[in-house]
């Protein structure tokens, strides 16, 4: 009996009134044996909550086993209760096993607390979106401490530029527990008109604190957009389809 696990991302959270850690990621035992998933914050095992997450890059990847497509996960841990955290494990838990599936150290630990009341993922930004140099950037938020959010666009040199903003609802994130049933319209997309060859900043704020996100770093081209489409195709395609497409 064997188990692959892997942690796509992992995030303490460090508020005034609460911590907790998110993890994101998958697992699954390469027999497809049942196992259940035991969390430990420095060597003590402590409750945690898990929200299965499809997973169909997963099943895609590892076609010869046979996987759950309910294999991701977003476990939520609280740790109030802990002051300095060395380490948290995850261990998979059979009838006559328990093992070690990932560890996450006290210095990544350090790397990924996290002390913003903001929540936010700038998940796209495109240029030329339906005319020249319309840019259009879009992703979620929402404030931890229910303030009420402001969006601004500035460009390279710190002016703000005009935009417009549209939320939307993103069910999905209530699913998948990120944001509460209250907070669904978390979704946004702004558009601005502005020159391609200037670099521009998303600029989040509470009345708390700013969060400030180089969108350029999720700048998708024509080419990519594309690209994407394609694969979206091709995954909706089934995987003895697709090995024979590849085999051409």
């Amino acid at each position: 009996m064997g188990y692959k696990c892997y942690i796509d991302s992992c995030k303490l959270k460090i508020l005034k009134n609460k911590k907790y850690f998110t993890l994101c990621g998958w697992s699954f035992s390469t027999d497809g044996s049942n196992y259940e998933i035991e969390v430990d914050i420095n060597d003590t095992a402590v409750d945690f909550e898990l929200i299965p997450v499809h997973r169909q890059d997963v099943v895609t990847r590892f076609h010869k086993k046979k996987i759950n497509l309910k294999c991701g996960f977003r476990i939520i841990v609280p740790c109030d209760q802990f002051g300095k955290i060395n380490k948290l494990e995850l261990y998979a838990i059979s009838k006559t096993n328990r093992i070690l599936l990932n560890k996450i150290t006290e210095s990544e630990i350090i790397k990924c607390s996290d002390y913003s009341a903001i929540d936010k993922v700038v998940e796209s930004y495109v240029k030329d979106h339906g005319k020249a140099e319309h840019h259009v950037v879009s992703g979620w938020a929402v404030s931890l401490d229910h303030h009420k959010l402001e969006f601004k666009i500035t460009n390279s040199a710190g002016k703000e530029i005009e935009h417009t903003i549209r939320f939307t609802n993103r069910n999905d994130l209530v699913v998948n527990k990120i944001v509460s049933p209250e907070e669904k319209y978390a979704g946004f997309t702004i558009e601005f008109d502005g020159s391609n060859k200037d670099r521009y900043q998303l600029h989040i704020l509470n009345g708390q604190e700013e969060a400030i996100e180089d969108i350029e770093k999720v700048y998708v081209t024509k080419k990519q957009r594309m690209k994407i489409r394609i694969k979206h195709y091709l995954g909706a395609i089934k995987l003895k389809t697709l090995s024979r497409l590849e085999s051409i």
